[in-house]
C-alpha cells in the first residue's frame, strides 16, 4: 500500500508512529492480531528516508549488530550477508566504512537491514528519493520478489503519482495529517 501525498503532509509521521519512533497519541496498531509496543515487535522493519546509518561503521557490521538485536546467530548472519550479496549486486566492499559511499550504496544498505531478519510488515519512508532510475526499478524489483516470497506487507510512503500507480495495490491519500481517500489508485484519481 502506498500513502500518497504532497511534502509536510504527515507521511512520515505516519510511517514513524506505526514504527514506533514516535508516540502514538490515540488508536493501536497490530501485526497478525499482536498489538505492537513500539519496537517489541521484530516481525516489523523499515527503511527511513533519513540516513540511519553509523557512518564509521561497515555494511558488514551494521549488519552484525542488526542481526543480534534480531537474534540471529553469528553464523546465520553470515549466511544472510553472502544471500544479500547476490541479492543486490553490492558493488561496495562490505568492509568499507559508510561515509565512503554513495547515498545510493548508503540506499541499499538500509534497504538490506530492513530485510534482514525477514520481517512481515516493512515500513518505507520515502525509501526511493535520490536514487537514479537504473537503481529504482532494481530496488522494486527486489522488494516485489521478497513481498511474493515471504507474504510481507509494505507501507510506503511517496509523493510520487507514477510510483504510487506502478507498484502499489491500493493507495491512501493524505492531505494535512489526515487520510482523505483510501483505494485503487485508479479507482480514488482517475
Amino acid at each position: 500500500m502506498g500513502i500518497l501525498g504532497p511534502g509536510g503532509c504527515g507521511k512520515s509521521a505516519l510511517i514513524e508512529t506505526v514504527g514506533g519512533i514516535l508516540q502514538r497519541t490515540s488508536g493501536e496498531a497490530y501485526i497478525e492480531g499482536e498489538k505492537m509496543n513500539n519496537y517489541s515487535n521484530k516481525r516489523l522493519s523499515f527503511a527511513l528516508q533519513k540516513n540511519v546509518l553509523w557512518e564509521t561503521l561497515t555494511p558488514r557490521e551494521h549488519l552484525e549488530i542488526f542481526g543480534q538485536w534480531r537474534g540471529i546467530s553469528i553464523h546465520a548472519i553470515e549466511h544472510l550477508i553472502k544471500e544479500l550479496d547476490r541479492v543486490f549486486h553490492f558493488e561496495q566492499d562490505w568492509d568499507t566504512r559508510v561515509i565512503k559511499l554513495s547515498s545510493e550504496g548508503q540506499k541499499q544498505i538500509g534497504l538490506a537491514l530492513a530485510l534482514f531478519g525477514r520481517p512481515k510488515v516493512l515500513l518505507l519512508d520515502e525509501a526511493t528519493v535520490g536514487m537514479g532510475e537504473k537503481s529504482l526499478d532494481y530496488f522494486w524489483k527486489v522488494l516485489q520478489t521478497y513481498q511474493e516470497e515471504s507474504e510481507c506487507s509494505i507501507l510506503f510512503t511517496t509523493h510520487a503519482i507514477q510510483e504510487a500507480e506502478i507498484y502499489a495495490d491500493k493507495v491512501a491519500i493524505m492531505v494535512n495529517g489526515k487520510l482523505q481517500r483510501i483505494g485503487s489508485l485508479e479507482r480514488i484519481v482517475y
